[in-house]
């Protein structure tokens, strides 16, 4: 035993059995590491399906978004169209409405009584039978149109206004 001590000493290198530990910490050592890799694996695994709900619900309402606001386009182009035609139609109808007014200038102030309508057509009837070629036209509104102000009770010798009116037919 003394020589084995003796030897042992003597040797500067390790011994057989420190070898054997060695070999087997070093055979041990990579299935520790594959074990350790294979539970984070696991974890990051388990991470990846919690997070990866919440993304394709996201992608799919991103997609459906996207599918509205493509519709929203197609419908509001569709709608600016409809609205420009519709603007189109109503200035052709309020140029049609004010073709049909008539102004008649030189009529004296106070010449019509009360009622201005029935003043213009008992007037038209009789004094310009042409202007009035059938019994299909009406008047539907007249009014006095006043090229400047005139105060109330002007005499009958006052400037002239504008009367306007608006034929039927």
């Amino acid at each position: 035993m003394q020589l084995h001590l003796v030897l042992k000493t003597l040797m500067l290198g390790p011994t057989l059995q420190e070898i054997l530990q060695a070999i087997t910490a070093f055979r041990e050592a990579p299935e520790i590491k594959i074990n350790t890799l294979g539970t984070d694996l696991g974890l990051l695994h388990d991470d990846h399906r919690r997070f990866a709900d919440p993304v394709t619900s996201t992608e799919n309402e991103l997609a459906d978004v996207a599918s509205a606001l493509t519709t929203t386009k197609a419908r509001l182009s569709t709608t600016e169209l409809r609205l420009k035609t519709l603007e189109a139609k109503v200035n052709d109808a309020e140029n049609r409405s004010h073709q049909n007014n008539i102004c008649l200038i030189g009529l004296p102030e106070h010449l019509q009584g009360n009622y201005m309508v029935t003043f213009l057509e008992s007037w038209l009837r009789t004094e310009r039978a042409p202007v009035w070629p059938s019994a299909f036209f009406a008047l539907e509104r007249a009014h006095w149109v006043p090229m400047r102000p005139l105060p109330p009770g002007a005499p009958p010798g006052a400037p002239l206004r504008l009367v306007v009116t608006r034929l039927l037919y």
